[in-house]
């Protein structure tokens, strides 16, 4: 598992989209716990870890961020990975099109016994 690659989403709670970052950030807050920093030198001591890996690894191309796409190219992914995922599913085995089709009609069926 690559730490620098990009999440698919920013998890909640999170502050920046790769764990690497986010680790660091945790890290350098804990260290300024130890030191007995305030409340506000916390903060800003794992804010700017987590920015300082943040732009190393836009620098070294490990993660880019995502770009805002024209909203007929949104629909358009969202209708292909909706059709993706129909596709992968498997087909019903319950219901009336997996019956025989002279028990599709109960009508029939109970005329056939009735006879």
């Amino acid at each position: 598992a690559n730490p620098l690659a990009a999440a698919p989403q920013q998890a909640e709670g999170q502050r920046w989209p790769l764990a690497a970052a986010e680790t660091a950030a945790k890290e350098a807050e804990e260290q300024a716990r130890e030191a007995g920093k305030s409340a506000e030198e916390i903060e800003k001591a794992g804010r700017e870890a987590g920015d300082r890996v943040m732009k190393v690894a836009v620098e070294a191309g490990a993660y880019s961020a995502p770009k805002d796409l024209p909203l007929f190219m949104t629909h358009r992914l969202r209708k292909e990975g909706e059709a993706a995922r129909l596709a992968s599913m498997p087909a019903p085995t319950a219901g009336t099109n997996s019956r025989p089709q002279d028990m599709q009609e109960p009508v029939r069926l109970a005329v056939r016994i009735a006879k």
